[in-house]
């Protein structure tokens, strides 16, 4: 393959840290900062008792005494001492790992995901107009390179820069098919890869050429209109997962108000000592993370459903899981 030894940059590696990489170590970072912030006032307002012991404790949320004794595993009961955070916040440490989950899922999901699709759909939306603006120089006898570099003086959105580089490399003595397999490669969309290759199929060939982008141009706006209806009719569907979520949300809000919470509550007597078996932060617990499991699946399933991607998922994900960490907050844990 052709290089301009005048340009080396146009054929030189990318050294330098990319948005994306970028924004995922932020994201990470942040990600780790709330887990050990969350961990540190853990340890710091809670103790673990084990099972087949039992310890008296006094309810921050009642100023009760307590005592627990739990049946199996390992429950955690609050100590009342202040750490770094306020306890008048309530915050525990399943909160800092919700929060955690949400920003490490939420943050890329976009700034990265949805960014890109954007872009994507940009570059597609361009196609037509970009196809029929090379007719029409066709039409009055401009030769195709110099058709291409017409068109990168126009506004196509995210097209624009690539045609300006594309148009660039022709200028410089790189060869026509050359340039356009880099353009090719650059733009990302199976749509914009289909049109480069029928340009440069065109360009090879020869022929009438004005008909052939014609003809390109009205396919591929037969396509992104099956696209656009598509979106369309898959969309009440969406609503429906959203939907269908926040009514789960009411269930489990309804189920822990009228058992769950009063059964937390009560004391049983063991050997003539009222013990609580399962303490209703516990079950504060489990909902939470029944409530973060389910947003996470359902918003993935509304991504596949509407985009046919799971990675656009992870954006209803993050939506929805910010929902349960609300929902919990101001309904469960209140």
């Amino acid at each position: 393959m052709y290089k301009d030894k005048n340009m080396p940059k146009l054929s030189r590696k990318k050294t330098d840290v990319s948005s994306d990489t970028l924004i995922w170590i932020v994201t990470i970072f942040l990600a780790v900062l709330f887990l050990a912030v969350g961990f540190l006032e853990y340890f710091n307002d809670y103790k673990i008792i084990p099972a087949s012991s039992s310890v008296t404790y006094v309810n921050p949320s009642t100023g009760k005494s307590q005592t627990v004794s739990p049946i199996f595993g390992l429950v955690s009961v609050p100590t009342g001492a202040q750490g770094i955070i306020p306890n008048a916040l309530n915050l525990s440490v399943h909160d800092w790992i919700a929060m955690s989950l949400i920003i490490l899922i939420g943050i890329p999901s976009f700034a990265i995901y949805f960014r890109n699709e954007r872009r994507l759909k940009a570059i597609d939306d361009n196609l037509p107009f970009l196809l029929r603006e090379i007719a029409d120089s066709q039409r009055i006898g401009m030769h195709l390179p110099r058709a291409i570099a017409e068109a990168a003086k126009r506004n196509y959105g995210p097209l624009t820069p690539e045609l300006k580089k594309l148009a660039a490399k022709v200028s410089w003595g790189v060869p026509f098919r050359d340039a356009m397999v880099s353009f090719r490669e650059s733009i990302g969309t199976p749509l914009a890869k289909q049109a480069s290759i029928l340009i440069l199929e065109a360009e090879r060939s020869g022929g009438d050429l004005e008909q052939i982008f014609d003809a390109a141009q009205q396919h591929i706006q037969e396509i992104l209109d099956i696209k656009r209806e598509r979106e369309t009719q898959i969309q009440p569907y969406i609503v429906v997962v959203y939907a269908s979520y926040l009514i789960f949300v009411f269930v489990i809000y309804i189920l822990f108000a009228t058992f769950f919470e009063t059964f937390g509550a009560t004391a049983i007597p063991v050997n003539n000592v009222e013990v609580i078996p399962i303490p209703i932060h516990a079950f504060r617990t489990i909902f939470l993370y029944v409530l973060l499991t389910q947003g996470f699946f359902s918003g993935l399933t509304a991504g596949k459903m509407g985009s046919g991607k799971l990675k656009i998922g992870l954006i209803h994900s993050s939506v929805l899981m910010l929902i349960a960490f609300l929902a919990h907050k101001f309904l469960i844990a209140k």
